[in-house]
């Protein structure tokens, strides 16, 4: 007997919410997978490395010695003192445990940190491209996302002059990913200090800054703090994790740093909402913090490699642009030349070549950037080669 149910009315939150474009791209990458072609799957942004051997022995330790119970609603103590050794040292600043809470997974520590600081009608200004799920946070609080565009000509970085011309009363947060998903693009110190003096003329603006690519940078950037900028220190809740920097994309561990009281209330939040992260899981990242970090280092050479590869190869793909990402494993192109010629939009040309050279790859538009597609080179030298290879005799080649 099939189970019959009386219509539900969903919210309307729920019915206008769409779903992450990233994973809806995987999905159809996986479906045609399943159905035996051979797809090249660019979309997803998890490492393809497995989680270091040190991290799941101590899960399964872990699990041995009993771990499988609730723990503190924001986290272990040995945990949460360990995120604040860290990120004491990252950041200069002095943090103890109470400046921390342990989520399940860096998305949830965005959730809770939107719920914590947004009221109905709050403005959230964020630069775009942008991270898929950020203006989702902001309006399942009750805020008001509004996205600056920015442009390949400026590295996809927010300036002090497009920052001042959309302050209002109304703002109250401005989120900054540096590196940047989907465009890899980092904020320099010049950059930040120019944000800061313009953010000095309205007190009542913090910033959410996403941390979670923090240790994936290449050689000719060096990674800026926030805190070590005169007017931003004050201002900042930082937001991170363990699954870019240690492959554990699946033990859905993040954390956020910031005041007593905000990570008070996001504590609060988070015990109404899923309680505490998972207690093997907490104490496996207790063990990417405090145990040998050669894994990180190895990874980072990896994709150090893969990002010379990929930007060779898709150099001579007719029609594609990009900017050298500063950090993190994304290749953002912009298209906008192939779409002149040919016409349609980014979904649209992201859904031929996914079926017709059985590449995946996300389109801009769900990032704010139309005209775009996102590739991630967390994947094989061998993909990365016949993906450039298959586009090359659909785009065409560049000429030079």
């Amino acid at each position: 007997m099939t189970a019959s149910w009386k219509t539900f009315q969903l919210s309307e939150r729920a019915a206008n919410l769409p779903a992450s474009a990233t994973l809806a791209l995987a999905a159809k990458a996986g479906a045609l997978r399943a159905e035996g072609k051979p797809v090249v799957n660019m979309t997803v942004g998890e490492p393809d490395f497995a989680t270091p051997q040190n991290i799941v022995d101590a899960a399964f330790r872990a699990v041995a010695e009993g771990a499988t119970r609730y723990t503190p609603t924001a986290g272990t103590p040995a945990l949460r003192q360990a995120v604040a050794d860290l990120c004491s040292k990252c950041h200069g600043i002095n943090l103890e445990p109470e400046n921390v809470v342990v989520t399940p997974g860096g998305k949830f520590a965005l959730f809770s940190a939107c719920q914590a600081l947004l009221n109905p009608g709050d403005e959230v200004l964020i630069p775009a491209p942008y991270w898929v799920s950020y203006p989702r946070a902001v309006e399942l609080a009750g805020g008001v996302a509004r996205a600056i565009p920015t442009s390949i000509g400026q590295h996809y970085l927010l300036t002090a002059k497009e920052l001042e011309a959309n302050l209002t009363h109304k703002v109250k947060l401005l989120i900054l990913n540096s590196p940047s998903n989907p465009t890899g693009a980092g904020y320099g110190r010049k950059g930040l200090e120019k944000l800061a003096e313009v953010l000095a003329a309205h007190p009542q603006v913090r910033v959410l800054w996403d941390d979670i690519y923090r240790r994936l940078v290449y050689d000719h950037f060096e990674y800026v703090s926030p805190a070590t900028v005169s007017d931003l220190a004050e201002r900042c809740l930082f937001l991170d994790g363990v699954s870019k920097t240690y492959a554990m994309t699946g033990w859905r561990i993040g954390w956020a740093i910031g005041p007593k009281e905000v990570i008070a209330a996001m504590t609060r939040i988070q015990g109404h909402a899923t309680s505490n992260a998972a207690a093997v899981s907490q104490a496996a990242a207790l063990e990417a913090l405090t145990g040998p970090q050669d894994s990180v280092d190895h990874m980072l050479l990896e994709f150090t490699r893969r990002r010379s590869l990929i930007m060779k190869l898709f150099g001579g793909i007719r029609g594609v642009r990009f900017v050298p990402p500063d950090g993190a494993f994304y290749l953002f192109c912009d298209v906008s030349a192939i779409l002149d010629e040919q016409g349609g939009t980014d979904e649209e040309l992201a859904d031929r070549i996914l079926h017709e050279a059985l590449v995946a790859a996300v389109p801009g538009t769900p990032f704010g950037a139309p005209g775009h597609l996102r590739f991630s080179f967390a994947t094989s030298d061998e993909n990365i080669e016949e993906a450039a290879r298959r586009l090359k005799k659909m785009l065409g080649t560049a000429s030079h």
